[in-house]
């Protein structure tokens, strides 16, 4: 109870001080709510009207179908409209686009936010905690989505990459989703050829990492050449300003080309670009790099992410 009641408390003080984004956000409700409103009342107004005056047969079946749906909850109107306009990959919508990315040499970049779903948790109780410790392993759900689509076997060159989701997980999910294609493609029809799920995702993926220690520990089965490292800047999981000591410590016992994949190599292969096209390799170290920006203070600031 002291969670809601302090809800109340939160709700009545932003209420009453007049809080801006509060103001803002109401403003856009009422806004999307009158626009829906009008753009309903243009449609269903003439056609009432019509249907009260117009004498016709099967009219009282259809006042009564009408009535029934005027009954139907609201979200289940709205789960009805969204299936009726949804563009999934699984329906080929979006295929010239793909199409467009794959001519132009591009890659696709997926990230925790864009991957689908909210914060996962098993109950409305459960704190923040829960769905930030879940949030990385997350990105899978998208990954598996990607696999039995038939958007990898119609763009066999495709590139997408895996963002602020680490790897650990990587080889369980490979295992099990060639498991489910071994033992159920029989009912679910899915049909991928000759190839098997694993080999989609080492052909179209790459994984980043912040920090994954244990997905580290087990690179070669998470795949040696699809592991690229990220800082995760600015976010509040972000290893910046230490970065490369924290790196370091995690790779250094690492074999030197191995090390070299992991920390840009793999990257740059990928996104099709050279990293020092623009500037030397020399000039590109963490050492060069920090000399040329010691005018930049790294200092922790309180509360800084909120200004």
């Amino acid at each position: 109870m002291s969670e809601i009641s302090q809800g109340f408390s939160t709700a009545l003080t932003l209420l009453g001080t007049a809080n801006t984004e509060l103001l803002s956000i109401v403003w856009l409700s009422l806004k999307v709510s009158g626009i829906a409103v009008m753009i309903a009342s243009l449609l269903a107004l003439p056609f009432g009207a019509w249907l009260a005056l117009v004498r016709f047969p099967g009219r009282q079946s259809l006042i009564a179908v009408l009535n029934g749906m005027m009954g139907l909850p609201p979200v289940v109107v709205g789960l009805l409209v969204y299936l009726a306009l949804s563009r999934e990959v699984h329906w080929g919508h979006w295929d010239p686009l793909f199409r467009e990315i794959t001519e132009r040499n591009m890659t696709v970049a997926i990230h925790i936010g864009t991957s689908g779903g909210l914060l996962p948790t098993p109950s409305m109780e459960s704190p923040a905690d829960v769905g930030i410790t879940l949030l990385n392993i997350n990105i899978a759900e998208a990954v598996a989505d990607l696999l039995f689509s038939p958007l990898l076997l119609k763009f066999p060159t495709l590139r997408v990459m895996m963002s602020e989701g680490c790897i650990g997980w990587v080889p369980f999910l490979r295992e099990r989703a060639d498991a489910e294609y071994r033992n159920h493609r029989y009912w679910t029809k899915a049909d991928l050829g000759d190839l098997k799920p694993s080999d989609l995702l080492a052909r179209h993926f790459l994984f980043c990492f912040h920090e994954d220690d244990f997905g580290l520990s087990v690179r070669h089965q998470v795949g040696i050449d699809q592991i690229a490292w990220e800082c995760d800047f600015p976010h509040a999981d972000s290893t910046w300003p230490r970065s490369p000591e924290l790196l370091w410590n995690s790779i250094k016992s690492f074999p030197e080309n191995e090390i070299e994949k992991i920390t840009w190599a793999n990257a740059a292969r990928f996104l099709a670009i050279d990293p020092f096209e623009k500037i030397a390799r020399s000039d590109a170290t963490v050492g060069a790099l920090r000399a040329r920006a010691a005018h930049v203070d790294t200092s922790p600031i309180a509360g800084g992410g909120m200004r």
